[in-house]
């Protein structure tokens, strides 16, 4: 229990430190201050006392109150940071979506509205105010992209070649039934001609660290695609990607949910393809069992996940917008996986909360801030197919993408 608890205190305080555990109490004094909690364990739940606490912050935040650090006293903040982070917010009858994830229906209704901000990174935030501990670190950009499909004609064929053909021609795009006719016949020769094998996401030579995932092979083809590495572009594209020090990462299929066995072929045919270990994961489908997946991923050594993320709404998953850590309990002790939540997601506009542009990019805006404010980490996740203009009609992917680039650079987040 004391390894535990003393566990959860040093991620909220982002430093070490020796608490006093006794008679029931965690007692800490850091620069001359006091801080008394009661001892809590991995089967601790929300009180209504404490839902409440959490909804008064959120409306103090959003009404621009400064809020006093002493409010630390009025509520466990460690106990309640571990309730966020290890998702105990969640209904007791998990209810899954199409995709047999856990969405964001599933989060109780109170917490709706108090994940729309990372709570739990500010919590962390008000006991290190309180304990004067003022050192932060400068937010970390990731630029990520999912490589879903190398090729769009592995998937279509002849009669869908035709449809794009005529459907452009129709609508008076021109340029686009010249693109599909070039990139039909010559995109499995030459490198240009196949806007799939784009690196947009990505800002080359960078202080931001940019990672593309790609999935090894394709288990489930109705899910996975249809992925052919001895493609001669996809050679050169993924030798180029390598030559500007992209990250590659494994995205692993979506069968390893129910299939989690598989992660050692996937991990093996990945060195093969890239000549290099995979570090960093993220689930297809962003499809996976929360902690469960942690220990799969700890068996092939990946180091750093960015799965975690409701895909159908803005709300900050786990109240984070920074790495964490989660404890296990079957083993005692924490998993060896740094998570690294996804702040923004191409598809949750077009696919999910079906906005336009404009509403995009002020929704982007608005999450964005109060990632830099509170968090430590942005994490874009962009599809290589959205970033190719010609993926679907009024497409404004490559455009809201750039003007989030162009945003945090701004911000002094990029350059």
């Amino acid at each position: 229990m004391q390894s535990f608890i003393i566990f959860i205190i040093e991620q909220v305080l982002r430093e070490s430190t020796t608490p006093i555990i006794e008679n029931d109490k965690i007692i800490l004094e850091i620069n001359g201050k006091s801080y008394v909690e009661t001892i809590f364990d991995g089967d601790s739940q929300f009180s209504e006392v404490e839902i409440a606490f959490l909804k008064t912050l959120v409306d103090c935040i959003e009404k621009g109150d400064e809020i006093d650090v002493n409010v630390i006293h009025n509520a466990p903040i460690f106990k309640l940071w571990y309730l966020l982070t290890h998702e105990k917010y969640l209904v007791k009858n998990i209810k899954l979506d199409k995709y047999d994830r856990v969405g964001f229906n599933n989060v109780t209704e109170p917490f709706k509205k108090i994940l729309i901000l990372p709570i739990a990174d500010i919590l962390s935030e008000l006991i290190r105010r309180y304990f004067n501990i003022f050192s932060k670190s400068e937010t970390k950009v990731y630029l990520t992209c999912d490589y879903d499909h190398l090729n769009i004609w592995d998937v279509w064929g002849l009669k869908q070649f035709i449809r794009e053909v005529l459907v452009s021609l129709k609508t008076g795009l021109f340029r686009k039934s010249i693109y599909t006719f070039y990139s039909f016949f010559l995109s499995r020769f030459f490198l240009r001609f196949n806007r799939y094998l784009n690196a947009e996401a990505f800002i080359l030579n960078n202080k931001a660290e940019n990672i593309a995932f790609f999935i090894p092979e394709n288990i489930n083809t109705s899910y996975d695609g249809f992925i052919n590495y001895s493609n001669k572009p996809v050679q050169a594209f993924i030798s180029y990607l390598n030559q500007n020090n992209v990250q590659i990462g494994l995205h692993t299929s979506f069968d390893t949910m129910v299939a989690s066995n598989s992660i050692y072929a996937q991990a093996d045919k990945m060195k093969l393809l890239f000549q290099t270990k995979p570090k960093y994961n993220r689930h297809h489908y962003l499809r996976f069992k929360f902690p469960d997946y942690l220990e799969v991923l700890e068996k092939v050594q990946i180091k750093k996940d960015f799965s975690l993320y409701f895909p159908e709404s803005l709300a900050f998953r786990c109240g984070m917008s920074s790495p964490f850590y989660v404890w296990d309990f079957q083993r005692d002790k924490p998993f060896e996986i740094e998570l690294i939540p996804t702040t923004l997601m191409d598809g949750t506009f077009s696919d999910y909360l079906m906005t336009n542009y404009q509403d995009s990019l002020i929704l982007c805006k608005q999450k964005l801030d109060l990632s830099m404010k509170y968090g430590s980490t942005v994490v874009l996740l962009w599809h290589n197919s959205c970033l190719n203009k010609y993926y679907r009609q009024n497409n404004f992917h490559p455009l809201l993408y750039g003007q989030l680039i162009d945003y945090l650079k701004e911000k002094n987040l990029l350059h």
